[in-house]
């Protein structure tokens, strides 16, 4: 009886300053959508991890049906997804699933929603992903303009930065870094509150320790080069299906290049470095793409973790 008192009290908490965040967006303009797409999740994740699935769908479901009562309907759709992501991830702990298990169902959940958004309904939710993404096109031209009249912008883009290539050639390209983003922020913020809250331990394996199996590092590698070749030889034909395969393989290395320069910044004990990591990886990604490859086929980052635990093991002796 006391449980269920608990319950009761705790869900009712939850729904009452949902309701109250949804009337302080509308008295704001709705100014607080996008925060309030990252913050709602986390409440739903708590009360699903603490009691079970089901109890976090009523919880779920009672915001949703709160927010089409005391708001406009964007906002409860926003507020009825949100709470699913919430609910993927809070699922996986409390079920006790692997945590790939766990991200996976609440990227699946969040990237539903983003595709949705931005280009199912994107009129409805008020914006268009295609005029924004010819203004994006249009910016670059207009600021390359000067270096060359011959040169295009989009073979500009694809082989400086594949980032900027992606937003421009593959529309569903901005949902997925945006839901990969929403993901993690989700799995960090659950994981601080878990352990606060004694309700799960959640273990995180540093990322300095991840590392690529070496087949797979190949299979990028041989991708990445056969892609270069496709567009230096000039054939056509299969260029979004060669430009997406090329940017996986860029981004697999993109990634292990960051790794490894976080370990550096690791290594000499300067993290007021970090954040220049996350500018190289934005500005000159190619740069860090090179600085993967070294990382993945070589032993550098496996070295500089070897000294550097053997100079913390002698510090401390």
């Amino acid at each position: 009886m006391k449980n269920n008192v608990r319950r009761i009290t705790d869900g009712a908490m939850i729904v009452a300053i949902m309701g109250l965040l949804t009337v302080i967006d509308g008295q704001s303009g709705m100014l607080l959508d996008g925060l309030l797409f990252w913050f709602i999740p986390i409440p739903i994740v708590l009360y699903t991890v603490k009691y079970s699935l089901s109890d976090g769908i009523i919880i779920a479901v009672s915001t949703t049906l709160l927010s089409f009562i005391i708001s406009l309907p964007h906002l409860a759709v926003l507020m009825g997804f949100s709470s699913i992501i919430g609910l993927a991830y809070g699922y996986g702990i409390n079920k006790k699933k692997s945590m790939t298990t766990t991200l996976s169902l609440t990227f699946v959940a969040t990237l539903i929603y983003y595709l949705l958004s931005m280009v199912v309904f994107a009129k409805f939710f008020g914006y268009d992903p295609v005029a924004e993404t010819q203004q994006i096109i249009q910016f670059f031209e207009e600021m390359l303009s000067g270096v060359s009249g011959e040169i295009s912008v989009i073979n500009f883009l694809r082989w400086t930065n594949p980032f900027f290539a992606m937003i421009i050639l593959f529309v569903p390209f901005l949902p997925i870094v945006i839901s990969f983003l929403q993901t993690i922020a989700t799995h960090l913020v659950s994981v601080i509150l878990l352990r606060r809250l004694k309700l799960a331990e959640i273990h995180i394996k540093p990322i300095i320790f991840m590392k690529l199996s070496k087949p797979f590092s190949i299979v990028a590698l041989i991708s990445l080069i056969l892609t270069y070749t496709y567009f230096i030889i000039g054939l056509e034909g299969l260029d979004t299906v060669i430009i997406i395969v090329q940017f996986m393989s860029q981004l697999t290395f993109i990634v292990m290049g960051a790794i490894l320069m976080l370990t550096y910044v690791s290594f000499i004990n300067k993290p007021i470095l970090a954040p220049l990591v996350g500018i190289l990886v934005l500005v000159l990604p190619l740069l860090v793409m090179i600085v993967g490859i070294v990382d993945v086929f070589t032993k550098v980052r496996l070295n500089l973790l070897r000294r550097s635990f053997n100079e913390r093991k002698s510090w401390t002796t």
